[in-house]
C-alpha cells in the first residue's frame, strides 16, 4: 500500500531484553471554514534527558537455523569516530557483553551505549566505523554449541564512512549486517574480510557518496482514540489507528498495546514494516520505557528501520501550553555541520480538549525563505495534511503556511512562529497562527 508519510514502513524480532503552539480565542472566518484566532503563539515545553544513546544492532545470516559448522564472528567491541578523531562510546562507559554473530545463520545481536554531550552542543556525529572482530567460533552441534577456531583480534583493513548523528535524550541505532561472504576463516588462508561486500550490504545506495547511515530509533506516540472514525488513518487490517508515532525520521501507525498489536511503520517509497507494541516492564524493580519490535518475514537488510526500540507517550515528554500545540522533529539526515539540523523537518499541529487529541494535522516544515534563495534562516514554510490521510495513496486537502521569528540555540532551531498563508479546507479546524517548539533538549 503506497503511502504519503513524511517517513515510514516491515520486520521481526522474537524478544526486546531491557537493553508544542499557539493559543485559542475568539472565531472568525477567512479562506474557508470556522477560523479561531488565537490569543498568543505559545509554544510546548519538551522534557528530554542531557545523555543519547546508541544502539548498534548486528543481522546476519540468511537462514533462521545454526547448522553444524557455521561460523560465528564474536563481538566485544565497538566503536565510531567523529571527524576530530573523538570515540564513542569512552572508554569509561564501554560494558559490552560479547555478541555471537552467525554468519551465516540468521542472528539479530545488539547492544547500547551513552553519550555525553556539552553545554553547547546540540548533536553530535560520527563518520568513521572501524569494525572489530574479536575471534572466530564454529558450531559443533544443533544446539548451537560452538569451539573457538580463530583467537586473534582482528579489525577491517579500513573504518567504514557512516553517518551516525546523536542528540542529546533520543535514542539514535545503526544497523551493521555481517555475513560469512564478508568474514570467513580457513586454516590455510586464515581470516579473509571482504570490504566491497561489506559496503555493497550495508551501504546506503541513495547519498552521494554512498555511507552506512544511522536513524532515530524512538518514537513518541499520540494517542487518537479520541478522533472520529473519519479524522482517523487505517492500518492494513483495515482497523482504525489509535495512535500516531513521530521520530523525525519515520512515522508510523498503530493499533492497541501487547502482543496482540499492530505497529506498522511506512517509508517513503510505500514499504510498509509491520510489529507490535510493548507495553513498559519492570526489571529489577526499576521500570523500563514501552518498547516495539518488527517483524522480519525476510532478514534481508533495511538501512532505514530499526528492528527494536523504545516508544514514549505524547505526554511524558511534550508539555502543552493551550489547545492548539505545534512541533517539529528533526532528523538524523546529514547536516553542514554536527551542530546544525537539516533544512526539513517533520510538522505536527494538534488541538486539545481536557487532555484528549481532537484534531491533528502533520507534514513538512523547511526552513530558510524559497523566495530568497533559501538564504533567510529566520523564515520557512510548512505543508501539513490531516492525519486521516497517512494511509492515503495521494494525500488531499493540503493545507500551507509560513514559519518565522525563529529562535536559534547552539546553531539549531527551537521556536518560533507559523502562519497559514491562503484558503484552507472548509473543515479545517486549527488557528490560522500560532507558535511552535522543536522536540530536542
Amino acid at each position: 500500500m503506497m503511502r504519503n508519510a513524511v517517513g515510514l514502513g516491515k520486520w521481526s524480532l522474537a524478544a526486546l531484553a531491557a537493553i508544542v503552539v499557539a493559543g485559542c480565542g475568539g472565531s472568525g472566518s477567512k479562506g474557508g471554514g470556522t477560523i479561531v484566532t488565537p490569543t498568543g503563539r505559545t509554544v510546548p515545553v519538551i522534557t528530554l534527558g542531557a545523555e543519547a544513546s546508541v544502539q548498534p544492532v548486528f543481522l546476519s545470516g540468511a537462514q533462521r537455523s545454526f547448522e553444524i559448522g557455521s561460523q560465528v564472528a564474536v563481538i566485544d567491541f565497538v566503536e565510531f569516530t567523529n571527524e576530530s578523531g573523538a570515540v564513542v562510546p569512552s572508554p569509561d562507559r564501554v560494558n559490552f557483553t560479547p555478541m555471537f554473530v552467525n554468519l551465516s545463520g540468521y542472528t539479530i545481536n545488539s547492544r547500547s551505549f551513552s553519550v555525553a554531550f556539552a553545554a553547547n552542543e546540540s548533536s553530535q556525529r560520527f563518520t568513521e566505523f572501524p569494525l572489530q572482530i574479536a575471534s572466530i567460533r564454529e558450531v559443533t552441534d544443533i544446539d548451537g554449541n560452538t569451539i573457538l577456531r580463530y583467537d586473534q583480534r582482528t579489525s577491517a583493513p579500513n573504518p567504514f564512512d557512516i553517518n551516525l548523528r546523536v542528540f542529546p535524550g533520543r535514542y539514535s541505532s545503526i544497523q551493521v549486517r555481517l555475513d560469512d561472504l564478508v568474514v570467513s576463516y580457513d586454516d590455510i588462508a586464515g581470516i579473509q574480510f571482504d570490504e566491497d561486500r561489506f559496503t555493497e550490504i550495508n551501504y546506503n545506495p541513495k547519498l552521494s557518496p554512498p555511507r552506512m547511515t544511522s536513524f532515530l530509533s524512538d518514537y513518541v506516540a499520540f494517542d487518537i482514540s479520541g478522533l472520529t472514525a473519519a479524522q482517523r488513518p487505517t492500518l492494513s487490517t483495515s482497523e482504525d489507528a489509535d495512535r500516531v508515532l513521530f521520530s523525525g525520521d519515520r512515522i508510523a501507525l498503530s493499533n492497541g498495546v501487547g502482543a496482540d498489536s499492530l505497529l506498522e511503520v511506512l517509508d517513503t517509497d510505500g514499504t510498509t514494516f509491520t510489529g507490535t507494541l510493548n507495553p513498559a516492564s519492570t526489571i529489577q524493580g526499576t521500570s523500563t520505557l514501552p518498547t516495539y519490535t518488527l517483524e522480519a518475514e525476510d532478514p534481508s537488510f533495511s538501512t532505514i528501520v530499526s528492528l527494536l526500540g523504545v516508544w514514549r507517550d505524547s505526554s511524558r515528554v511534550i508539555t502543552t501550553t493551550d489547545t492548539i500545540t505545534a512541533v517539529s522533529f528533526p532528523n538524523s539526515a546529514e547536516s553542514d555541520t554536527p551542530q546544525t539540523d537539516g533544512d526539513r523537518q517533520q510538522f505536527l499541529i494538534y488541538q486539545t480538549n481536557g487532555g484528549v487529541i481532537t484534531s491533528m494535522w502533520q507534514g513538512e516544515v523547511t526552513f530558510g525563505d524559497p523566495d530568497n534563495g533559501g538564504g533567510d534562516t529566520t523564515k520557512g514554510t510548512f505543508l501539513i495534511y490531516p492525519i486521516s490521510t497517512l494511509d492515503d495513496a495521494i494525500p488531499t486537502g493540503e493545507v500551507r503556511g509560513t514559519v518565522s521569528n525563529l529562535v536559534y540555540v547552539n546553531g539549531t532551531v527551537r521556536r518560533g512562529d507559523w502562519d497559514i498563508i491562503g484558503t484552507v479546507p472548509a473543515n479545517f479546524p486549527l488557528p490560522r497562527l500560532g507558535g511552535f517548539g522543536v522536540f530536542r533538549r
